[in-house]
């Protein structure tokens, strides 16, 4: 399995997985939507192709374009890994007396510890989400919905691929724990517990990140500042 770097999917070529992976998947149809010539967009969706993230396929004369999965999940992957031992650093440090903490270590508890140790295991597992039909199909609902808002600068073209595996990451990490159920059950139909696992890890990360917000650390800090004035 190729596993480009994210730093050459730049701004120009994550607007046309972006345009790939929300359904417009042949050359003429990723111009009309990008305002840019055939030529340009066949080139751009080849070097795709190259890095691995893009697969090809014809049907009769025209060519089609898909997300290869195993390569997303593993990008995914490599996103993720980054901060692994941050969270659970974040995890022993923050009290269980808020309510971030408290869900913080409900979630470290309920993840697999083999997750949060063995890097192959981690990845297998972000790997076989993204493999799964119904985890595919959602990640293009995502792309789609957000294609067709505008949301951020997709619609611009000027959004970094890493950014928008960080927008997918964030959003799945907003779920609460009885939306987490909800799809699950609606979606995955409660069969896969590597969606379970992988949804809940974007839950902590997504926490993480909030305890870790500057604004949000004034805050606390300005809060228990004047509670502490009171006693």
């Amino acid at each position: 399995m190729r596993r480009p770097k994210q730093s050459i999917l730049n701004s120009t070529l994550n607007e046309l997985f972006v345009q790939v992976v929300s359904g417009i998947d042949y050359v003429s149809a990723v111009a009309l939507e990008t305002r840019k010539s055939i030529p340009v967009v066949h080139r751009q969706l080849e070097t795709l192709v190259d890095l691995g993230i893009l697969k090809r396929s014809r049907q009769g004369k025209r060519v089609l374009y898909a997300v290869d999965w195993r390569t997303y999940g593993g990008i995914v992957s490599s996103t993720l890994l980054l901060d692994v031992a941050r969270m659970k650093e974040l995890g022993k440090r923050i009290k269980g007396d808020t309510a971030i903490g408290k869900e913080m270590h409900a979630l470290l508890k309920a993840i697999p510890p083999r997750v949060l140790t063995d890097e192959k295991a981690f990845a297998r597992m972000v790997s076989r989400f993204f493999e799964n039909e119904h985890a595919s199909r959602l990640t293009k609902a995502f792309f789609e919905s957000a294609r067709e808002a505008g949301e951020g600068t997709l619609r611009e073209g000027t959004q970094a691929f890493s950014d928008s595996v960080e927008s997918l990451l964030d959003t799945l990490g907003m779920l609460s724990e009885g939306e987490r159920r909800a799809l699950m059950r609606d979606i995955f139909k409660g069969k896969s517990a590597d969606a379970d696992t992988f949804l809940s890890y974007c839950r902590l990360r997504y926490l993480g990140k909030q305890v870790d917000d500057p604004k949000r650390r004034f805050l606390a800090g300005l809060l228990g500042e004047r509670e502490a004035g009171k006693e």
